[in-house]
């Protein structure tokens, strides 16, 4: 944002490189207009060709760019798909979306002067007609200061919400599969900072999936869980920022423990947490319609085939396992029991942190009501090593000790409901979508790919085991009758 010396307001720079603030359609607060000042604009959008008739007052009004707005070059959408505030922050700019998108506008500029009084055209010009000045002084500061969109986007969050200066320079950190964590220091503290994915962050439910988990998360902190909340800033955990998305947390200083050095003492632990999470707020239910997955994996095939996809042929050679896969999931969900709790199906050791040899769960936006059987097995698996195919049976029984010790619902057939942890099947397609190009960047491209592949080689793990894997269920957790 720079300062407009004219009207000594900021100016507003668009995705696109308009300058909002000098735009007389302009309404957003402190740019507020008049229905007298509208309508003089309404009556200047006529004489300059931008409108075929007079149009009202509050069609003539703007508040800012949306992605649902009519924009013949879909430049927010495009900003939002790229994880970018603007085009400035590119590193595709100027494309030849953008050149286009010049050329025209300048195509505009000698009717628009011909139109205008002289006291009407220097501001339209500036609105305008200066789209290209704007975004090569912005592209120039951004490649100066090393700083991406979305490193742009945490400074502004961070000025606007007081949190202090930022300390150069951001560092990006490990944050999972989906989504993107960054170190930001101030002068007085550090911070962890997660960028939600753009492309979660546009399904219909992703929003009311994310307030739901704040609530949740709120729960658990009054219980004493052990967590590291989000940051509640102006009333609320999750902060928009020009179209992203971000939940900003107090630094932990502690370790994630490596995949291959978790030990049965760490299990027990996860497992003693995860039943107190359970514990939180348990209920009978009726038992209720268990969802059935349906994936078509010969068309996935036949569109990685065409697109020439590394991943074809893994699909293919493995297409009579997730077939089989699907099914197991399907029949152990038609016998789970008619419970629900708090949940955190995504409690795996990337997202336990170890300090002092003790627990803290993070990145809670997973938590939800479900069904405590599926997440108990699901975990206690991926805690014994199934995600390294390294499957150690005296951590899975850790891991159950320690869950049952906090938490007994009185289920203890959870051999008969193993296809549960084919439940990785669903993770394998998120995956196939985004290697196929559903996905913000190359870089999440490649990681999709490499997420099918290494899915691909658990599941074979899991079938290899599985007839193991009941047997000791069956001995451990059902008494003798």
């Amino acid at each position: 944002m720079r300062t407009n010396q004219r009207e000594a307001l900021p100016e507003i720079i668009a995705a696109c490189g308009n300058d909002c603030a000098a735009c007389p359609r302009y309404t957003a607060s402190p740019y507020g207009k008049t229905e007298e000042a509208l309508h003089r604009t309404a009556e200047l959008w006529l004489k300059i060709g931008y409108r075929d008739r007079l149009v009202s007052v509050e069609e003539i009004a703007c508040s800012g760019c949306k992605p649902e707005n009519r924009c013949r070059y879909q430049i927010v959408g495009c900003c939002e798909a790229r994880g970018v505030s603007g085009c400035a922050q590119c590193p595709d700019y100027p494309c030849p979306r953008m050149e286009a998108c010049f050329a025209v506008t300048q195509s505009f500029e000698p009717a628009c002067r011909g139109a205008c009084t002289d006291a009407e055209y220097p501001q339209l010009r500036k609105a305008f007609f200066e789209k290209r000045e704007n975004l090569d002084s912005l592209a120039a500061a951004a490649k100066a200061s090393g700083q991406t969109g979305t490193e742009e986007a945490i400074a502004r969050l961070f000025r606007r919400n007081g949190l202090g200066v930022i300390v150069p320079p951001i560092t990006p950190v490990s944050g999972g599969f989906l989504h993107r964590m960054y170190r930001v220091d101030t002068a007085d503290r550090s911070y962890a900072v997660k960028h939600l994915n753009p492309n979660i962050m546009r399904r219909p439910e992703a929003m009311g999936n994310f307030r739901r988990a704040e609530a949740l998360e709120r729960v658990l902190e009054d219980a004493g869980i052990p967590i590291v909340p989000a940051l509640t800033i102006g009333g609320s955990k999750l902060q928009e920022q020009n179209g992203d998305y971000f939940y900003v947390f107090p630094w932990q200083n502690g370790t994630v423990t490596d995949w291959y050095h978790i030990s049965a003492e760490q299990c027990r632990q996860a497992g003693s947490i995860l039943g107190r999470i359970h514990a939180v707020d348990p209920r009978r239910i009726p038992r209720p319609e268990p969802e059935r997955s349906a994936v078509d994996w010969a068309a996935y095939i036949e569109a990685a085939a065409a697109q020439g996809s590394e991943i074809a042929p893994l699909l293919k050679e493995n297409e009579e396992l997730l077939a089989y896969a699907e099914a197991s999931m399907n029949e152990a969900r038609t016998a789970l029991p008619g419970i629900e709790c708090i949940t955190d199906e995504d409690m795996d050791p990337k997202n336990v942190m170890w300090a002092g040899g003790k627990p803290l769960v993070i990145d809670l936006e997973c938590l939800e009501y479900g069904n405590p059987v599926s997440g108990a097995l699901q975990l206690s698996l991926q805690w014994a090593g199934v995600t390294t195919c390294s499957l150690d049976f005296n951590k899975l029984k850790a891991f159950f000790d320690g869950y049952l010790a906090a938490w007994d619902c009185g289920f203890r057939d959870y051999d008969r409901v193993f296809g549960l942890a084919y439940t990785w099947i669903e993770w394998l397609e998120y995956n196939v979508r985004r290697a196929l190009g559903d996905c913000r960047d190359e870089a999440e491209r490649e990681m999709g790919s490499s997420q099918v592949r290494e899915t691909l080689v658990r599941l074979r793990h899991l079938r290899a085991l599985e007839d193991r894997i009941v047997q000791s269920l069956r001995l451990w957790l059902r008494p003798p009758r």
